[in-house]
């Protein structure tokens, strides 16, 4: 039955591949990066571990980790079977038990480039020098291990999960996950190559050890015992990944006995509890701002920003994951910069850069209905700014707070956190009038935006990239004659704020002068 699995899965492949071109070349592509990456990773292990420091027993147990680690967050983030492995939802109506389907999909799961990789990165041990017969046979054994678990563990997180990641909120969740993910990898990918050096001057683990509870990393930590000789242990440690393999098994088979039985069912539709007098406009998580048309814009900015618009989190992520890419080698480097030490300020910086611009232009003609209810537009203005402000400061001060203990420099860290609401400041002026001045929507409908709409706000940009530039000459200049920092940062809160404050009030000053000049930027006709 595995062998009809096996040709169900390369039958998909062929009609895929005969049906779009491009997806052959991308799966070519895939197979190219997946067998390289596993070469490399083989060569990097047979160094490694034939070595005679601590490295070559640490390394192991923190890639098997590391690599599980990838292949179960990868399907999550990808649910739409891009490998063309077999959708458990295809066969639910087949006189087919659980058991057997586990049995099909893992094999055809190892048929595949992403398994090829692994396999032949995790062989790479067993080409180190220095080992014993039987050792390599052990060394083997781990990588079949290894590779079994992977696709275990893969496959049945993403049949537990495939009805909450095919959800619309699932797939908003995956665009934030995605970009997390990718800083978590880089920064362990740098973490680990200075680690790797420690270790390769000490005789210690380093604490690493401990990792050993998780399956993968105790196949790891059995090369090592392996290479010493530790027969028993190492024993022990693969049998402790056997282990982990049948519990995936498991929680594969019940995840697959739960999608044919039905997970909910038709149950009841349970109506929201609204206590009496809860206002609308203001949700529970928001009812500490004040009740003005400014907090009352600054309430739906929010909500519609964190729980409706997929857009709007990605330009969250994306300039987060820019932000810290940027300043990546100034935080693992010996001597982190100015990059490490206002990198809060950074994050918020370009996160507005997408954001602050166009905050009208997600609204599109709706805008009317601002018009309609009479408010000032001045304060929806400043409320939808405010809103960003509320956003992005959180994720400032925490980014600032991890940059910190990452390179170690606390007496900066006072600092940084004044810094990080600076960019809002800018924002708050450069925003307000490129959002009232050079307005455009986003989804423009049948008639396009204009060039002249477009050039003015890719001018704002540059604007607002050169009165950075010169707040942080000034700022610095004012540091190195005074010599203070403190001086210096007092000099660019000054300069800010008047940036922030009269652009602002010029905006709103356009925008009472004549509402509708908004509207008609913003095509109350386009559909």
């Amino acid at each position: 039955m595995a062998r009809v699995f096996v040709r169900l899965k390369l039958r998909l492949l062929r009609n895929g591949f005969s049906s779009s071109p491009g997806t052959a070349v991308l799966y070519g592509l895939g197979t190219l990066l997946a067998v390289g990456g596993g070469i490399l990773m083989a060569v990097l292990l047979a160094s490694t571990v034939g070595g005679a420091d601590k490295a070559g027993a640490v390394l192991p147990l923190v890639v098997f980790a590391f690599i599980w680690l990838i292949w179960i967050v990868g399907p999550l983030l990808n649910s739409s079977q891009g490998d063309q492995s077999i959708d458990p939802s295809r066969l639910e109506l087949l006189p087919l038990s659980h058991s057997v389907q586990v049995r099909g999909l893992l094999v055809a799961g190892l048929v595949g480039p992403a398994a090829v990789g692994t396999f032949i990165g995790a062989l790479g041990a067993a080409l180190a020098t220095d080992l014993t017969v039987p050792a390599r046979v052990g060394a083997v054994l781990c990588a079949v291990l290894l590779v079994l678990m992977c696709v275990a563990w893969s496959r049945a997180l993403a049949a537990a999960f495939a009805g909450a990641l095919n959800s619309r909120r699932g797939r908003d969740l995956t665009v934030a996950l995605s970009g997390l993910i990718g800083i978590v990898i880089y920064f362990a990918s740098q973490r680990l190559g200075s680690e790797m050096s420690n270790l390769s001057a000490t005789r210690s683990s380093g604490g690493y050890d401990l990792l050993a509870v998780l399956p993968p990393a105790a196949l790891g930590r059995a090369l090592g015992a392996l290479k010493s000789g530790e027969w028993l242990l190492a024993a022990g440690l693969m049998v402790w990944g056997a282990v982990g393999i049948v519990l995936a098994l498991y929680v594969w088979r019940w995840a697959l006995a739960r999608r044919l039985d039905g997970a909910g069912g038709g149950g009841k539709t349970k109506e929201a509890a609204v206590p009496v007098g809860t206002s609308v406009l203001f949700p529970p998580w928001v009812r500490w701002l004040p009740r003005t048309p400014m907090g009352a814009t600054a309430a739906k900015e929010m909500h519609y920003y964190l729980f409706r618009s997929t857009l709007q989190l990605q330009q969250l992520v994306l300039g987060t994951v820019f932000a810290l890419l940027f300043a990546g080698r100034s935080l693992f480097g010996s001597d982190p910069g100015p990059m490490a030490d206002y990198l809060g300020a950074l994050v918020l910086f370009v996160v507005l850069f997408q954001s602050a611009p166009n905050v009208f232009g997600i609204d599109n003609a709706t805008t009317s209905t601002y018009l309609l209810t009479g408010v000032k537009m001045s304060e929806v203005l400043a409320g939808k700014l405010v809103a960003l402000l509320l956003i992005g400061l959180p994720l400032g001060v925490i980014l600032q707070l991890v940059a910190t203990g990452v390179h170690g420099h606390w007496s900066q860290l006072p600092l940084g956190l004044v810094a990080v609401p600076l960019p809002w400041l800018v924002w708050l002026g450069l925003g307000s009038q490129l959002s009232v001045r050079a307005a455009f929507p986003v989804a423009p409908g049948r008639r396009q935006n204009s060039g002249a709409a477009l050039v003015a706000t890719f001018g704002g940009l540059l604007i607002g990239g050169v009165l950075v530039l010169a707040l942080l000459a000034a700022a610095a200049g004012v540091s190195e004659a005074v010599g203070s920092q403190w001086a210096g940062l007092a000099t660019a809160w000054v300069l800010a704020a008047l940036v922030g404050v009269l652009g602002l009030r010029n905006a709103a000053a356009v925008q009472e002068r004549d509402p509708t000049v908004l509207l008609a930027k913003l095509g109350g006709d386009r559909a």
